[in-house]
């Protein structure tokens, strides 16, 4: 669910609206209402609660300072990059894919095209 909406849902009950007004007006489940109302008055904020779990390596400030470089230099090949960095080269396609929003591409070989000659 959306900050917007837990933050209506909050907003409507303090203007005295019950939970059942709520989930008519939002059309969003009785027990969502519910349940966003008991976080609220639980931790004081519609924010999503820190998510446990393993954290992403490719974050450190080092790899941080390289994704501005490869924004810049996005030619370098991933491989390239991973030797330099002393990364794996799945962290860098990470990098590259969620972090920097760009897509993977290899470069290929063409043929030159010239006028046809008649």
């Amino acid at each position: 669910m959306s900050k917007k909406k837990r933050e209506a849902i909050v907003a409507l009950h303090a203007e005295g609206c019950t939970t059942k007004d709520i989930e008519k007006l939002l059309k969003v489940p009785i027990r969502t209402v519910q349940n966003v109302l008991k976080r609220y008055r639980e931790t004081g904020s519609t924010d999503d609660r820190h998510r446990s779990g393993r954290p992403r390596t490719s974050c450190t400030p080092e790899n941080k300072h390289q994704r501005t470089n490869k924004k810049e230099s996005w030619r370098k090949e991933e491989r390239e990059l991973s030797r330099e960095l002393g990364i794996a080269d799945g962290s860098v396609r990470n990098i590259v894919k969620k972090d920097l929003k760009l897509k993977s591409i290899k470069l290929q070989k063409t043929y030159v095209l010239t006028p046809a000659i008649n």
